[in-house]
């Protein structure tokens, strides 16, 4: 079931409304919550030197849905919990879980800097799921940037040298599981309401933690 959770395959979604007058809003949407993130990781690489990963992921998981559950319901109500279409959120659900937790064991054991370097790699990871999952054109120059972001990404982790560790591979993963997390945000919001796209998959971090 979880397989077929990020992808439905019993109803196609529908395609994303895109506002591009709201362009600018949208990245500095986007700068904030990078913001926000790279404050929280510095709390949590600093939390985790007396703290459990499953603590760190609970309170984590509790503050968001104290914070969320009222702001969504006063936006959209009871509907925006209903849904016909589970299997993506539960898809969505346990790959968020991962994420976090493979990211927050990523910080535990390596370098903060180091781990939000290989981190950077999941803009990549998101312009290449666009093509396959939102059927996006990407021009050669983005492919460009791609390749260079990828081979800077590279020599950081450096594979097949004695400088390699394979903790480096969970900063991958994570960038990786929260590229294909937010690009299946777009690919679900046709269908489904902000509410749910947000909450479960905090209500998953919170239940397993």
């Amino acid at each position: 079931p979880v397989s077929q959770g990020l992808m439905d395959a019993d109803a196609s979604p529908a395609k994303p409304a895109l506002h591009p007058e709201r362009r600018l809003f949208g990245v500095l949407v986007m700068l904030s919550g990078a913001a926000v993130l790279c404050i929280t990781d510095a709390a949590g690489k600093w939390a985790m030197q007396g703290a459990h990963l499953l603590e760190m992921n609970f309170f984590r998981g509790a503050i968001a849905v104290a914070i969320l559950v009222p702001i969504l319901w006063r936006s959209e109500g009871a509907a925006g919990w209903r849904t016909r279409r589970p299997w993506p959120h539960v898809g969505r659900s346990v790959l968020l879980v991962a994420v976090n937790i493979g990211w927050f064991l990523a910080l535990k054991y390596m370098h903060l800097a180091d781990a939000a370097a290989i981190a950077m790699c999941a803009p990549l990871f998101m312009t290449l799921l666009s093509v396959p999952l939102l059927k996006e054109h990407v021009c050669w120059r983005r492919l460009g940037a791609i390749g260079v972001g990828f081979t800077g990404m590279l020599l950081i982790v450096q594979p097949g040298t004695d400088v390699f560790q394979w903790i480096s591979l969970l900063p991958i993963f994570a960038a990786f599981g929260y590229a294909l997390y937010m690009v299946t945000n777009r690919v679900f919001s046709g269908t489904e309401s902000m509410t749910a796209l947000t909450i479960y998959p905090q209500i998953a971090i919170l239940v397993v933690s």
